[in-house]
């Protein structure tokens, strides 16, 4: 019992009379129930002839069953409850997850289970779901990640079930008759969905008898198990060893990848490795990454991350290179191996405490509810050995490095520069497989020092004593401390998590970094170094839970600075003063427009219905530009340029600034004095976040090039107001149309993977979007079908009418939902802030609309949309390669300049 520990809860473990394990927590402050059923299904599982077969039925355990033999019946009821559902396939296992509303959970688990244990498996659907798979297969076929996956597969051992296709396609398929797939899928969820080849973990407000007695009567529904587990032979063979892969992306990536095999059993090291991530991961003074970008050769890096598996684990270091660094690639691989010897060499026990220290800080006082995520995870740790991990200490660390060698290396070079043999199956991706040589090995095994490069010393910011001050109810709602016209503070007291933490938010406004595409590309540069800047300098507060972060907005630029309270604030004046007062050097302004027009290159490169969405924002708020003109700009910026620049918007701001949690009223007072000293440089108003107003009744379309094959459109419907009705009314269809939208174009009529809807507020204005792509439907098929779906169903909206009580009181549980954690409960008060409604009142006003709102009175908006005179129109999309979309109606937007000075905006 109890053998499954999250955060702050225990998950006890119960077997069904079949013995199949479930495990329950219970957790006050969830607003939903949460439930992973993992299964020891996954890809390994294919038969050599029919990769992909797993994936296959993971989209069948949807299509319907005895219960609700509909397809995809069961995500609708699930949606119906509050909730929804998705499903993965991984290697060994395959995962089904879900969330409702609690008092929906006697509906909602008998038929998830039924869906689990018993599919229809339909040949119809079968038929259709190789369709959607293959649609989902051409769509990622240009996604760099799943290339360098299947490159990853054929490096591997051959033996060994990774190196299988595991997402399958059409071509895979086809060479079965439906009839011998329906047979295989039976054959696989017969001799795999058994009763000791499942895990299943639920979280909920609430847990009694009756749920267990519940998940025992589920369970029951699955037969005993008679399965064999899968013994697997190593993932790499020696041949596979001490190799450079180098691979061509289509994005404009650099990128080394330095991996360690380790070929063994992960729970006994498992605590060294976090350590060693934490060591090599280091981004402060001194450290790795510290020593590469000062040499101009990289500009991230991420430690321990890489499959894992029963008996294997890639231990990854991933390092984001410059254009310089890929000339020194022997050079940094060496950097890393001696960062390796100094672990080696200073095994201090105060190194290991600290980190137990950071650990123990990280749990205590992580008041974050379990997420699906959460829940998922746990559920895939069930099936590892519950023994106590082993300690920290020097003999876990040998162990570990004992792996970190030069005999279980492998090297990832990825770059447009590379030269390639061969391409992979299935993608096509280019890459070359080179043995590294010999005077590299010897190189590495004895690495050389570097001097640059040393371990951190004790963390000085690892906090004491962290305690609780008295709260003051009259505080609970933010209250304005001082106001001028150039700048505001606010302070409220966190009542409610009785936590040691804290929030501080800066948002400054400023004219010239908003007023063109190139000023705008100047404030990007600025805010990529000056954060690189920073973080580095109080990286080790970031570690010890003090945590800030510089980020730009619409109108300037903002920091957030959280953590403990009675250090966050000496921190977050460090960190002001830094931010306003440090001067980018050259070289450092070099470094971050190089990355920005990175940045922007692969945002052209980005998937199609991305594009659209990423240009909707930009047409429809008045200070977002496209990243086609940020790029323009990008390339033609001047350093002497840019320090004018942001040293005169650095003396023209307009400062917003809220203190919230762990104070009391004199610490607001101590945080206006910090305010106060850089009080000189608020001379500017507030600069209002207006949005775009489209003219009922003209459509605008608007066409976005890009490069990837599949067509695609979205449809943004613009509300006329931000009034509650408006909102509520957009919420409400949206909830209504997103399940049957998806059914009509993707599982009916199979125009494409990617199909879907969305609530799409832009400043708190209210919209709706329509959205899809395909690989074989063109824009016009698209748009038609989206129109059509649209007057059906709202024709028809009367058939939704006995539902209207449940969607009704769904959509008021999900938005009355409470703040789960003091991060959430900052958030929203500072959104709130910058709406000018310190106490909430819209969010209060939009309840009550929606509590009082008749069902006639949502067929009178909708009827409103479809005659198309209160909504606005847009129309973005994306010929691909399939036939040209020329609209013969509407307001073509050809040039997003001229359209939008020309265009009314809504205050």
């Amino acid at each position: 019992m109890g053998i499954l520990q999250d955060t702050h809860l225990t998950f006890t473990e119960h077997c069904a009379d079949n013995g199949a394990l479930f495990y329950l927590a219970e957790d006050h402050r969830l607003s939903h129930a949460l439930l992973s059923f993992s299964v020891k299904a996954g890809h390994f599982y294919d038969p050599d002839d029919c990769h992909g077969l797993a994936h296959l039925l993971e989209h069948m355990l949807f299509m319907g069953s005895r219960r609700l033999p509909n397809s995809n019946e069961v995500i609708d009821l699930i949606k119906r409850c509050g909730g929804n559902v998705n499903a993965w396939t991984a290697g060994e296992h395959a995962n089904f997850h879900f969330s409702c509303l609690p008092q929906h959970s006697p509906i909602a688990l008998p038929a998830f289970f039924d869906a689990m244990a018993h599919p229809l498996l339909k040949k119809a659907s079968i038929e259709k779901e190789i369709q959607s798979i293959d649609a989902e297969f051409a769509f990622k076929k240009k996604d760099d990640l799943r290339r360098l996956y299947q490159i990853h597969k054929e490096t591997s051992n051959p033996a060994h079930p990774f190196s299988k296709f595991s997402v399958g396609n059409a071509n895979i398929y086809s060479q079965h008759s439906t009839e011998k797939l329906q047979a295989m899928l039976r054959e696989l969820h017969t001799s795999r969905y058994t009763s000791g080849q499942i895990r299943v973990v639920f979280c909920a407000p609430e847990i009694d008898s009756k749920t267990i007695s519940t998940f025992k009567q589920l369970l029951s529904l699955f037969p005993d198990d008679n399965s064999d587990d899968l013994v697997l032979p190593p993932l790499y063979l020696a041949d596979q060893l001490q190799r450079k892969i180098s691979i061509k992306p289509l994005q404009n990536a650099r990128r080394l990848i330095i991996t360690f095999a380790l070929q063994t059993d992960i729970h006994r090291i498992k605590p060294a490795l976090a350590y060693l991530s934490h060591i090599l991961g280091d981004e402060g003074q001194n450290s790795l990454l510290a020593y590469l970008k000062n040499q101009g050769w990289a500009t991230n890096l991420i430690a321990g991350s890489g499959i894992e598996g029963s008996g294997f684990k890639d231990f990854n270091v991933s390092i984001q290179l410059s254009v310089s660094g890929e000339a020194h690639i022997n050079t940094i691989v060496e950097a890393v191996f001696y960062t390796l010897s100094l672990v080696q060499h200073n095994q201090e026990d105060w190194r290991w405490e600290e980190k137990r220290t950071l650990d123990k800080l990280a749990r205590d006082y992580n008041q974050s509810a379990p997420t699906l995520d959460t829940i998922c995870e746990l559920a895939e740790s069930s099936w590892e050995k519950h023994v106590p991990a082993p300690q920290l200490n020097a003999e876990t660390i040998a162990l570990a490095l004992s792996y970190f060698v030069v005999d279980n290396l492998r090297l990832k070079h990825i770059s447009p520069n590379v030269q390639t043999e061969v391409a992979c199956k299935y993608y096509d991706a280019e890459y070359k497989n080179a043995a590294v040589s010999n005077q590299d090995i010897q190189r590495w095994r004895s690495p050389r020092v570097f001097e640059d490069i040393q371990l951190a010393d004790q963390n000085p910011y690892i906090q004491g004593e962290n305690n609780l001050l008295k709260r003051h109810p009259e505080w609970a709602v933010p209250q304005l401390i001082t106001q001028t016209k150039h700048y505001k503070l606010w302070f409220s007291q966190e009542q409610r998590f009785n936590s040691v933490k804290g929030d501080i938010y800066v948002a400054f406004d400023s004219p010239l970094l908003t007023d063109s595409a190139k000023h705008s590309a100047y404030k990007r540069i600025w805010l990529h170094a000056i954060s690189n800047l920073l973080l580095e300098k109080f990286y080790r507060a970031g570690i010890a839970g003090l945590h800030f972060r510089i980020y730009g907005h619409q109108a300037g630029f903002s920091m957030h600075c959280s953590g403990f309270s009675s250090s966050l604030m000496a921190l977050a004046a460090q960190a002001l003063d830094n931010l306003l007062n440090t001067d980018i050097g050259p070289h450092h302004f070099e470094a971050a427009r190089r990355a920005q027009i990175q940045s922007m290159q692969n945002a052209l490169l980005n998937k199609p219905i991305n594009r659209l969405f990423s240009r909707l924002g930009v047409i429809v708020q008045r200070y977002s530009f496209a990243p086609v003109e940020m790029l323009e700009a990008l390339k033609t910026v001047d350093y002497g340029d840019f320090c004018t620049l942001i040293a005169q918007a650095k003396d023209n701001l307009y400062a917003e600034s809220f203190l919230h949690g762990n104070w009391l009223q004199e610490h607001a007072s101590d945080w206006q004095k910090v305010l106060t000293q850089h009080q000189h440089r608020f001379t500017q108003h507030h600069l209002s976040r207006q949005i775009l107003k489209l003219t009922p009744g003209k459509t605008a379309f608007h066409a976005v090039p890009s490069e990837h094959d599949d067509a695609a459109v979205v449809l943004y419907l613009q509300a006329p107001s931000c009034g509650t009705l408006d909102t509520a009314f957009c919420m409400i269809i949206e909830q209504l149309l997103a399940g049957p939208f998806f059914n009509a174009l993707r599982t009916e009529q199979q125009l494409g993977y990617i199909v879907g809807s969305g609530y799409v507020p832009h400043n708190q204005h209210p919209g709706l979007a329509f959205y899809a792509q395909s690989p074989t439907h063109d824009c016009e098929t698209l748009f038609q079908a989206i129109i059509q779906f649209l007057r059906e169903q709202i024709n028809e909206l009367s058939f939704y009418r006995g539902y209207w009580p449940s969607i009704q009181a769904n959509l008021l549980k999900q938005i009355s939902e409470p703040d789960h954690t003091l991060a959430m409960q900052s958030q929203r008060l500072w959104l709130n802030l910058g709406l000018n409604d310190p106490r909430n009142q819209r969010h209060d006003d939009l309840i009550n609309c929606i509590e009082n709102m008749q069902f006639n009175d949502l067929v009178d908006c909708a009827n409103s949309l479809l005659a198309r005179n209160t909504f606005g129109e847009l129309v973005l999309y994306s010929e691909g390669q399939l036939a040209s979309f020329s609209p013969d109606s509407g307001i073509s937007v050809s040039n997003i300049e001229l359209f939008k000075s020309n265009a009314p905006f809504f205050d």
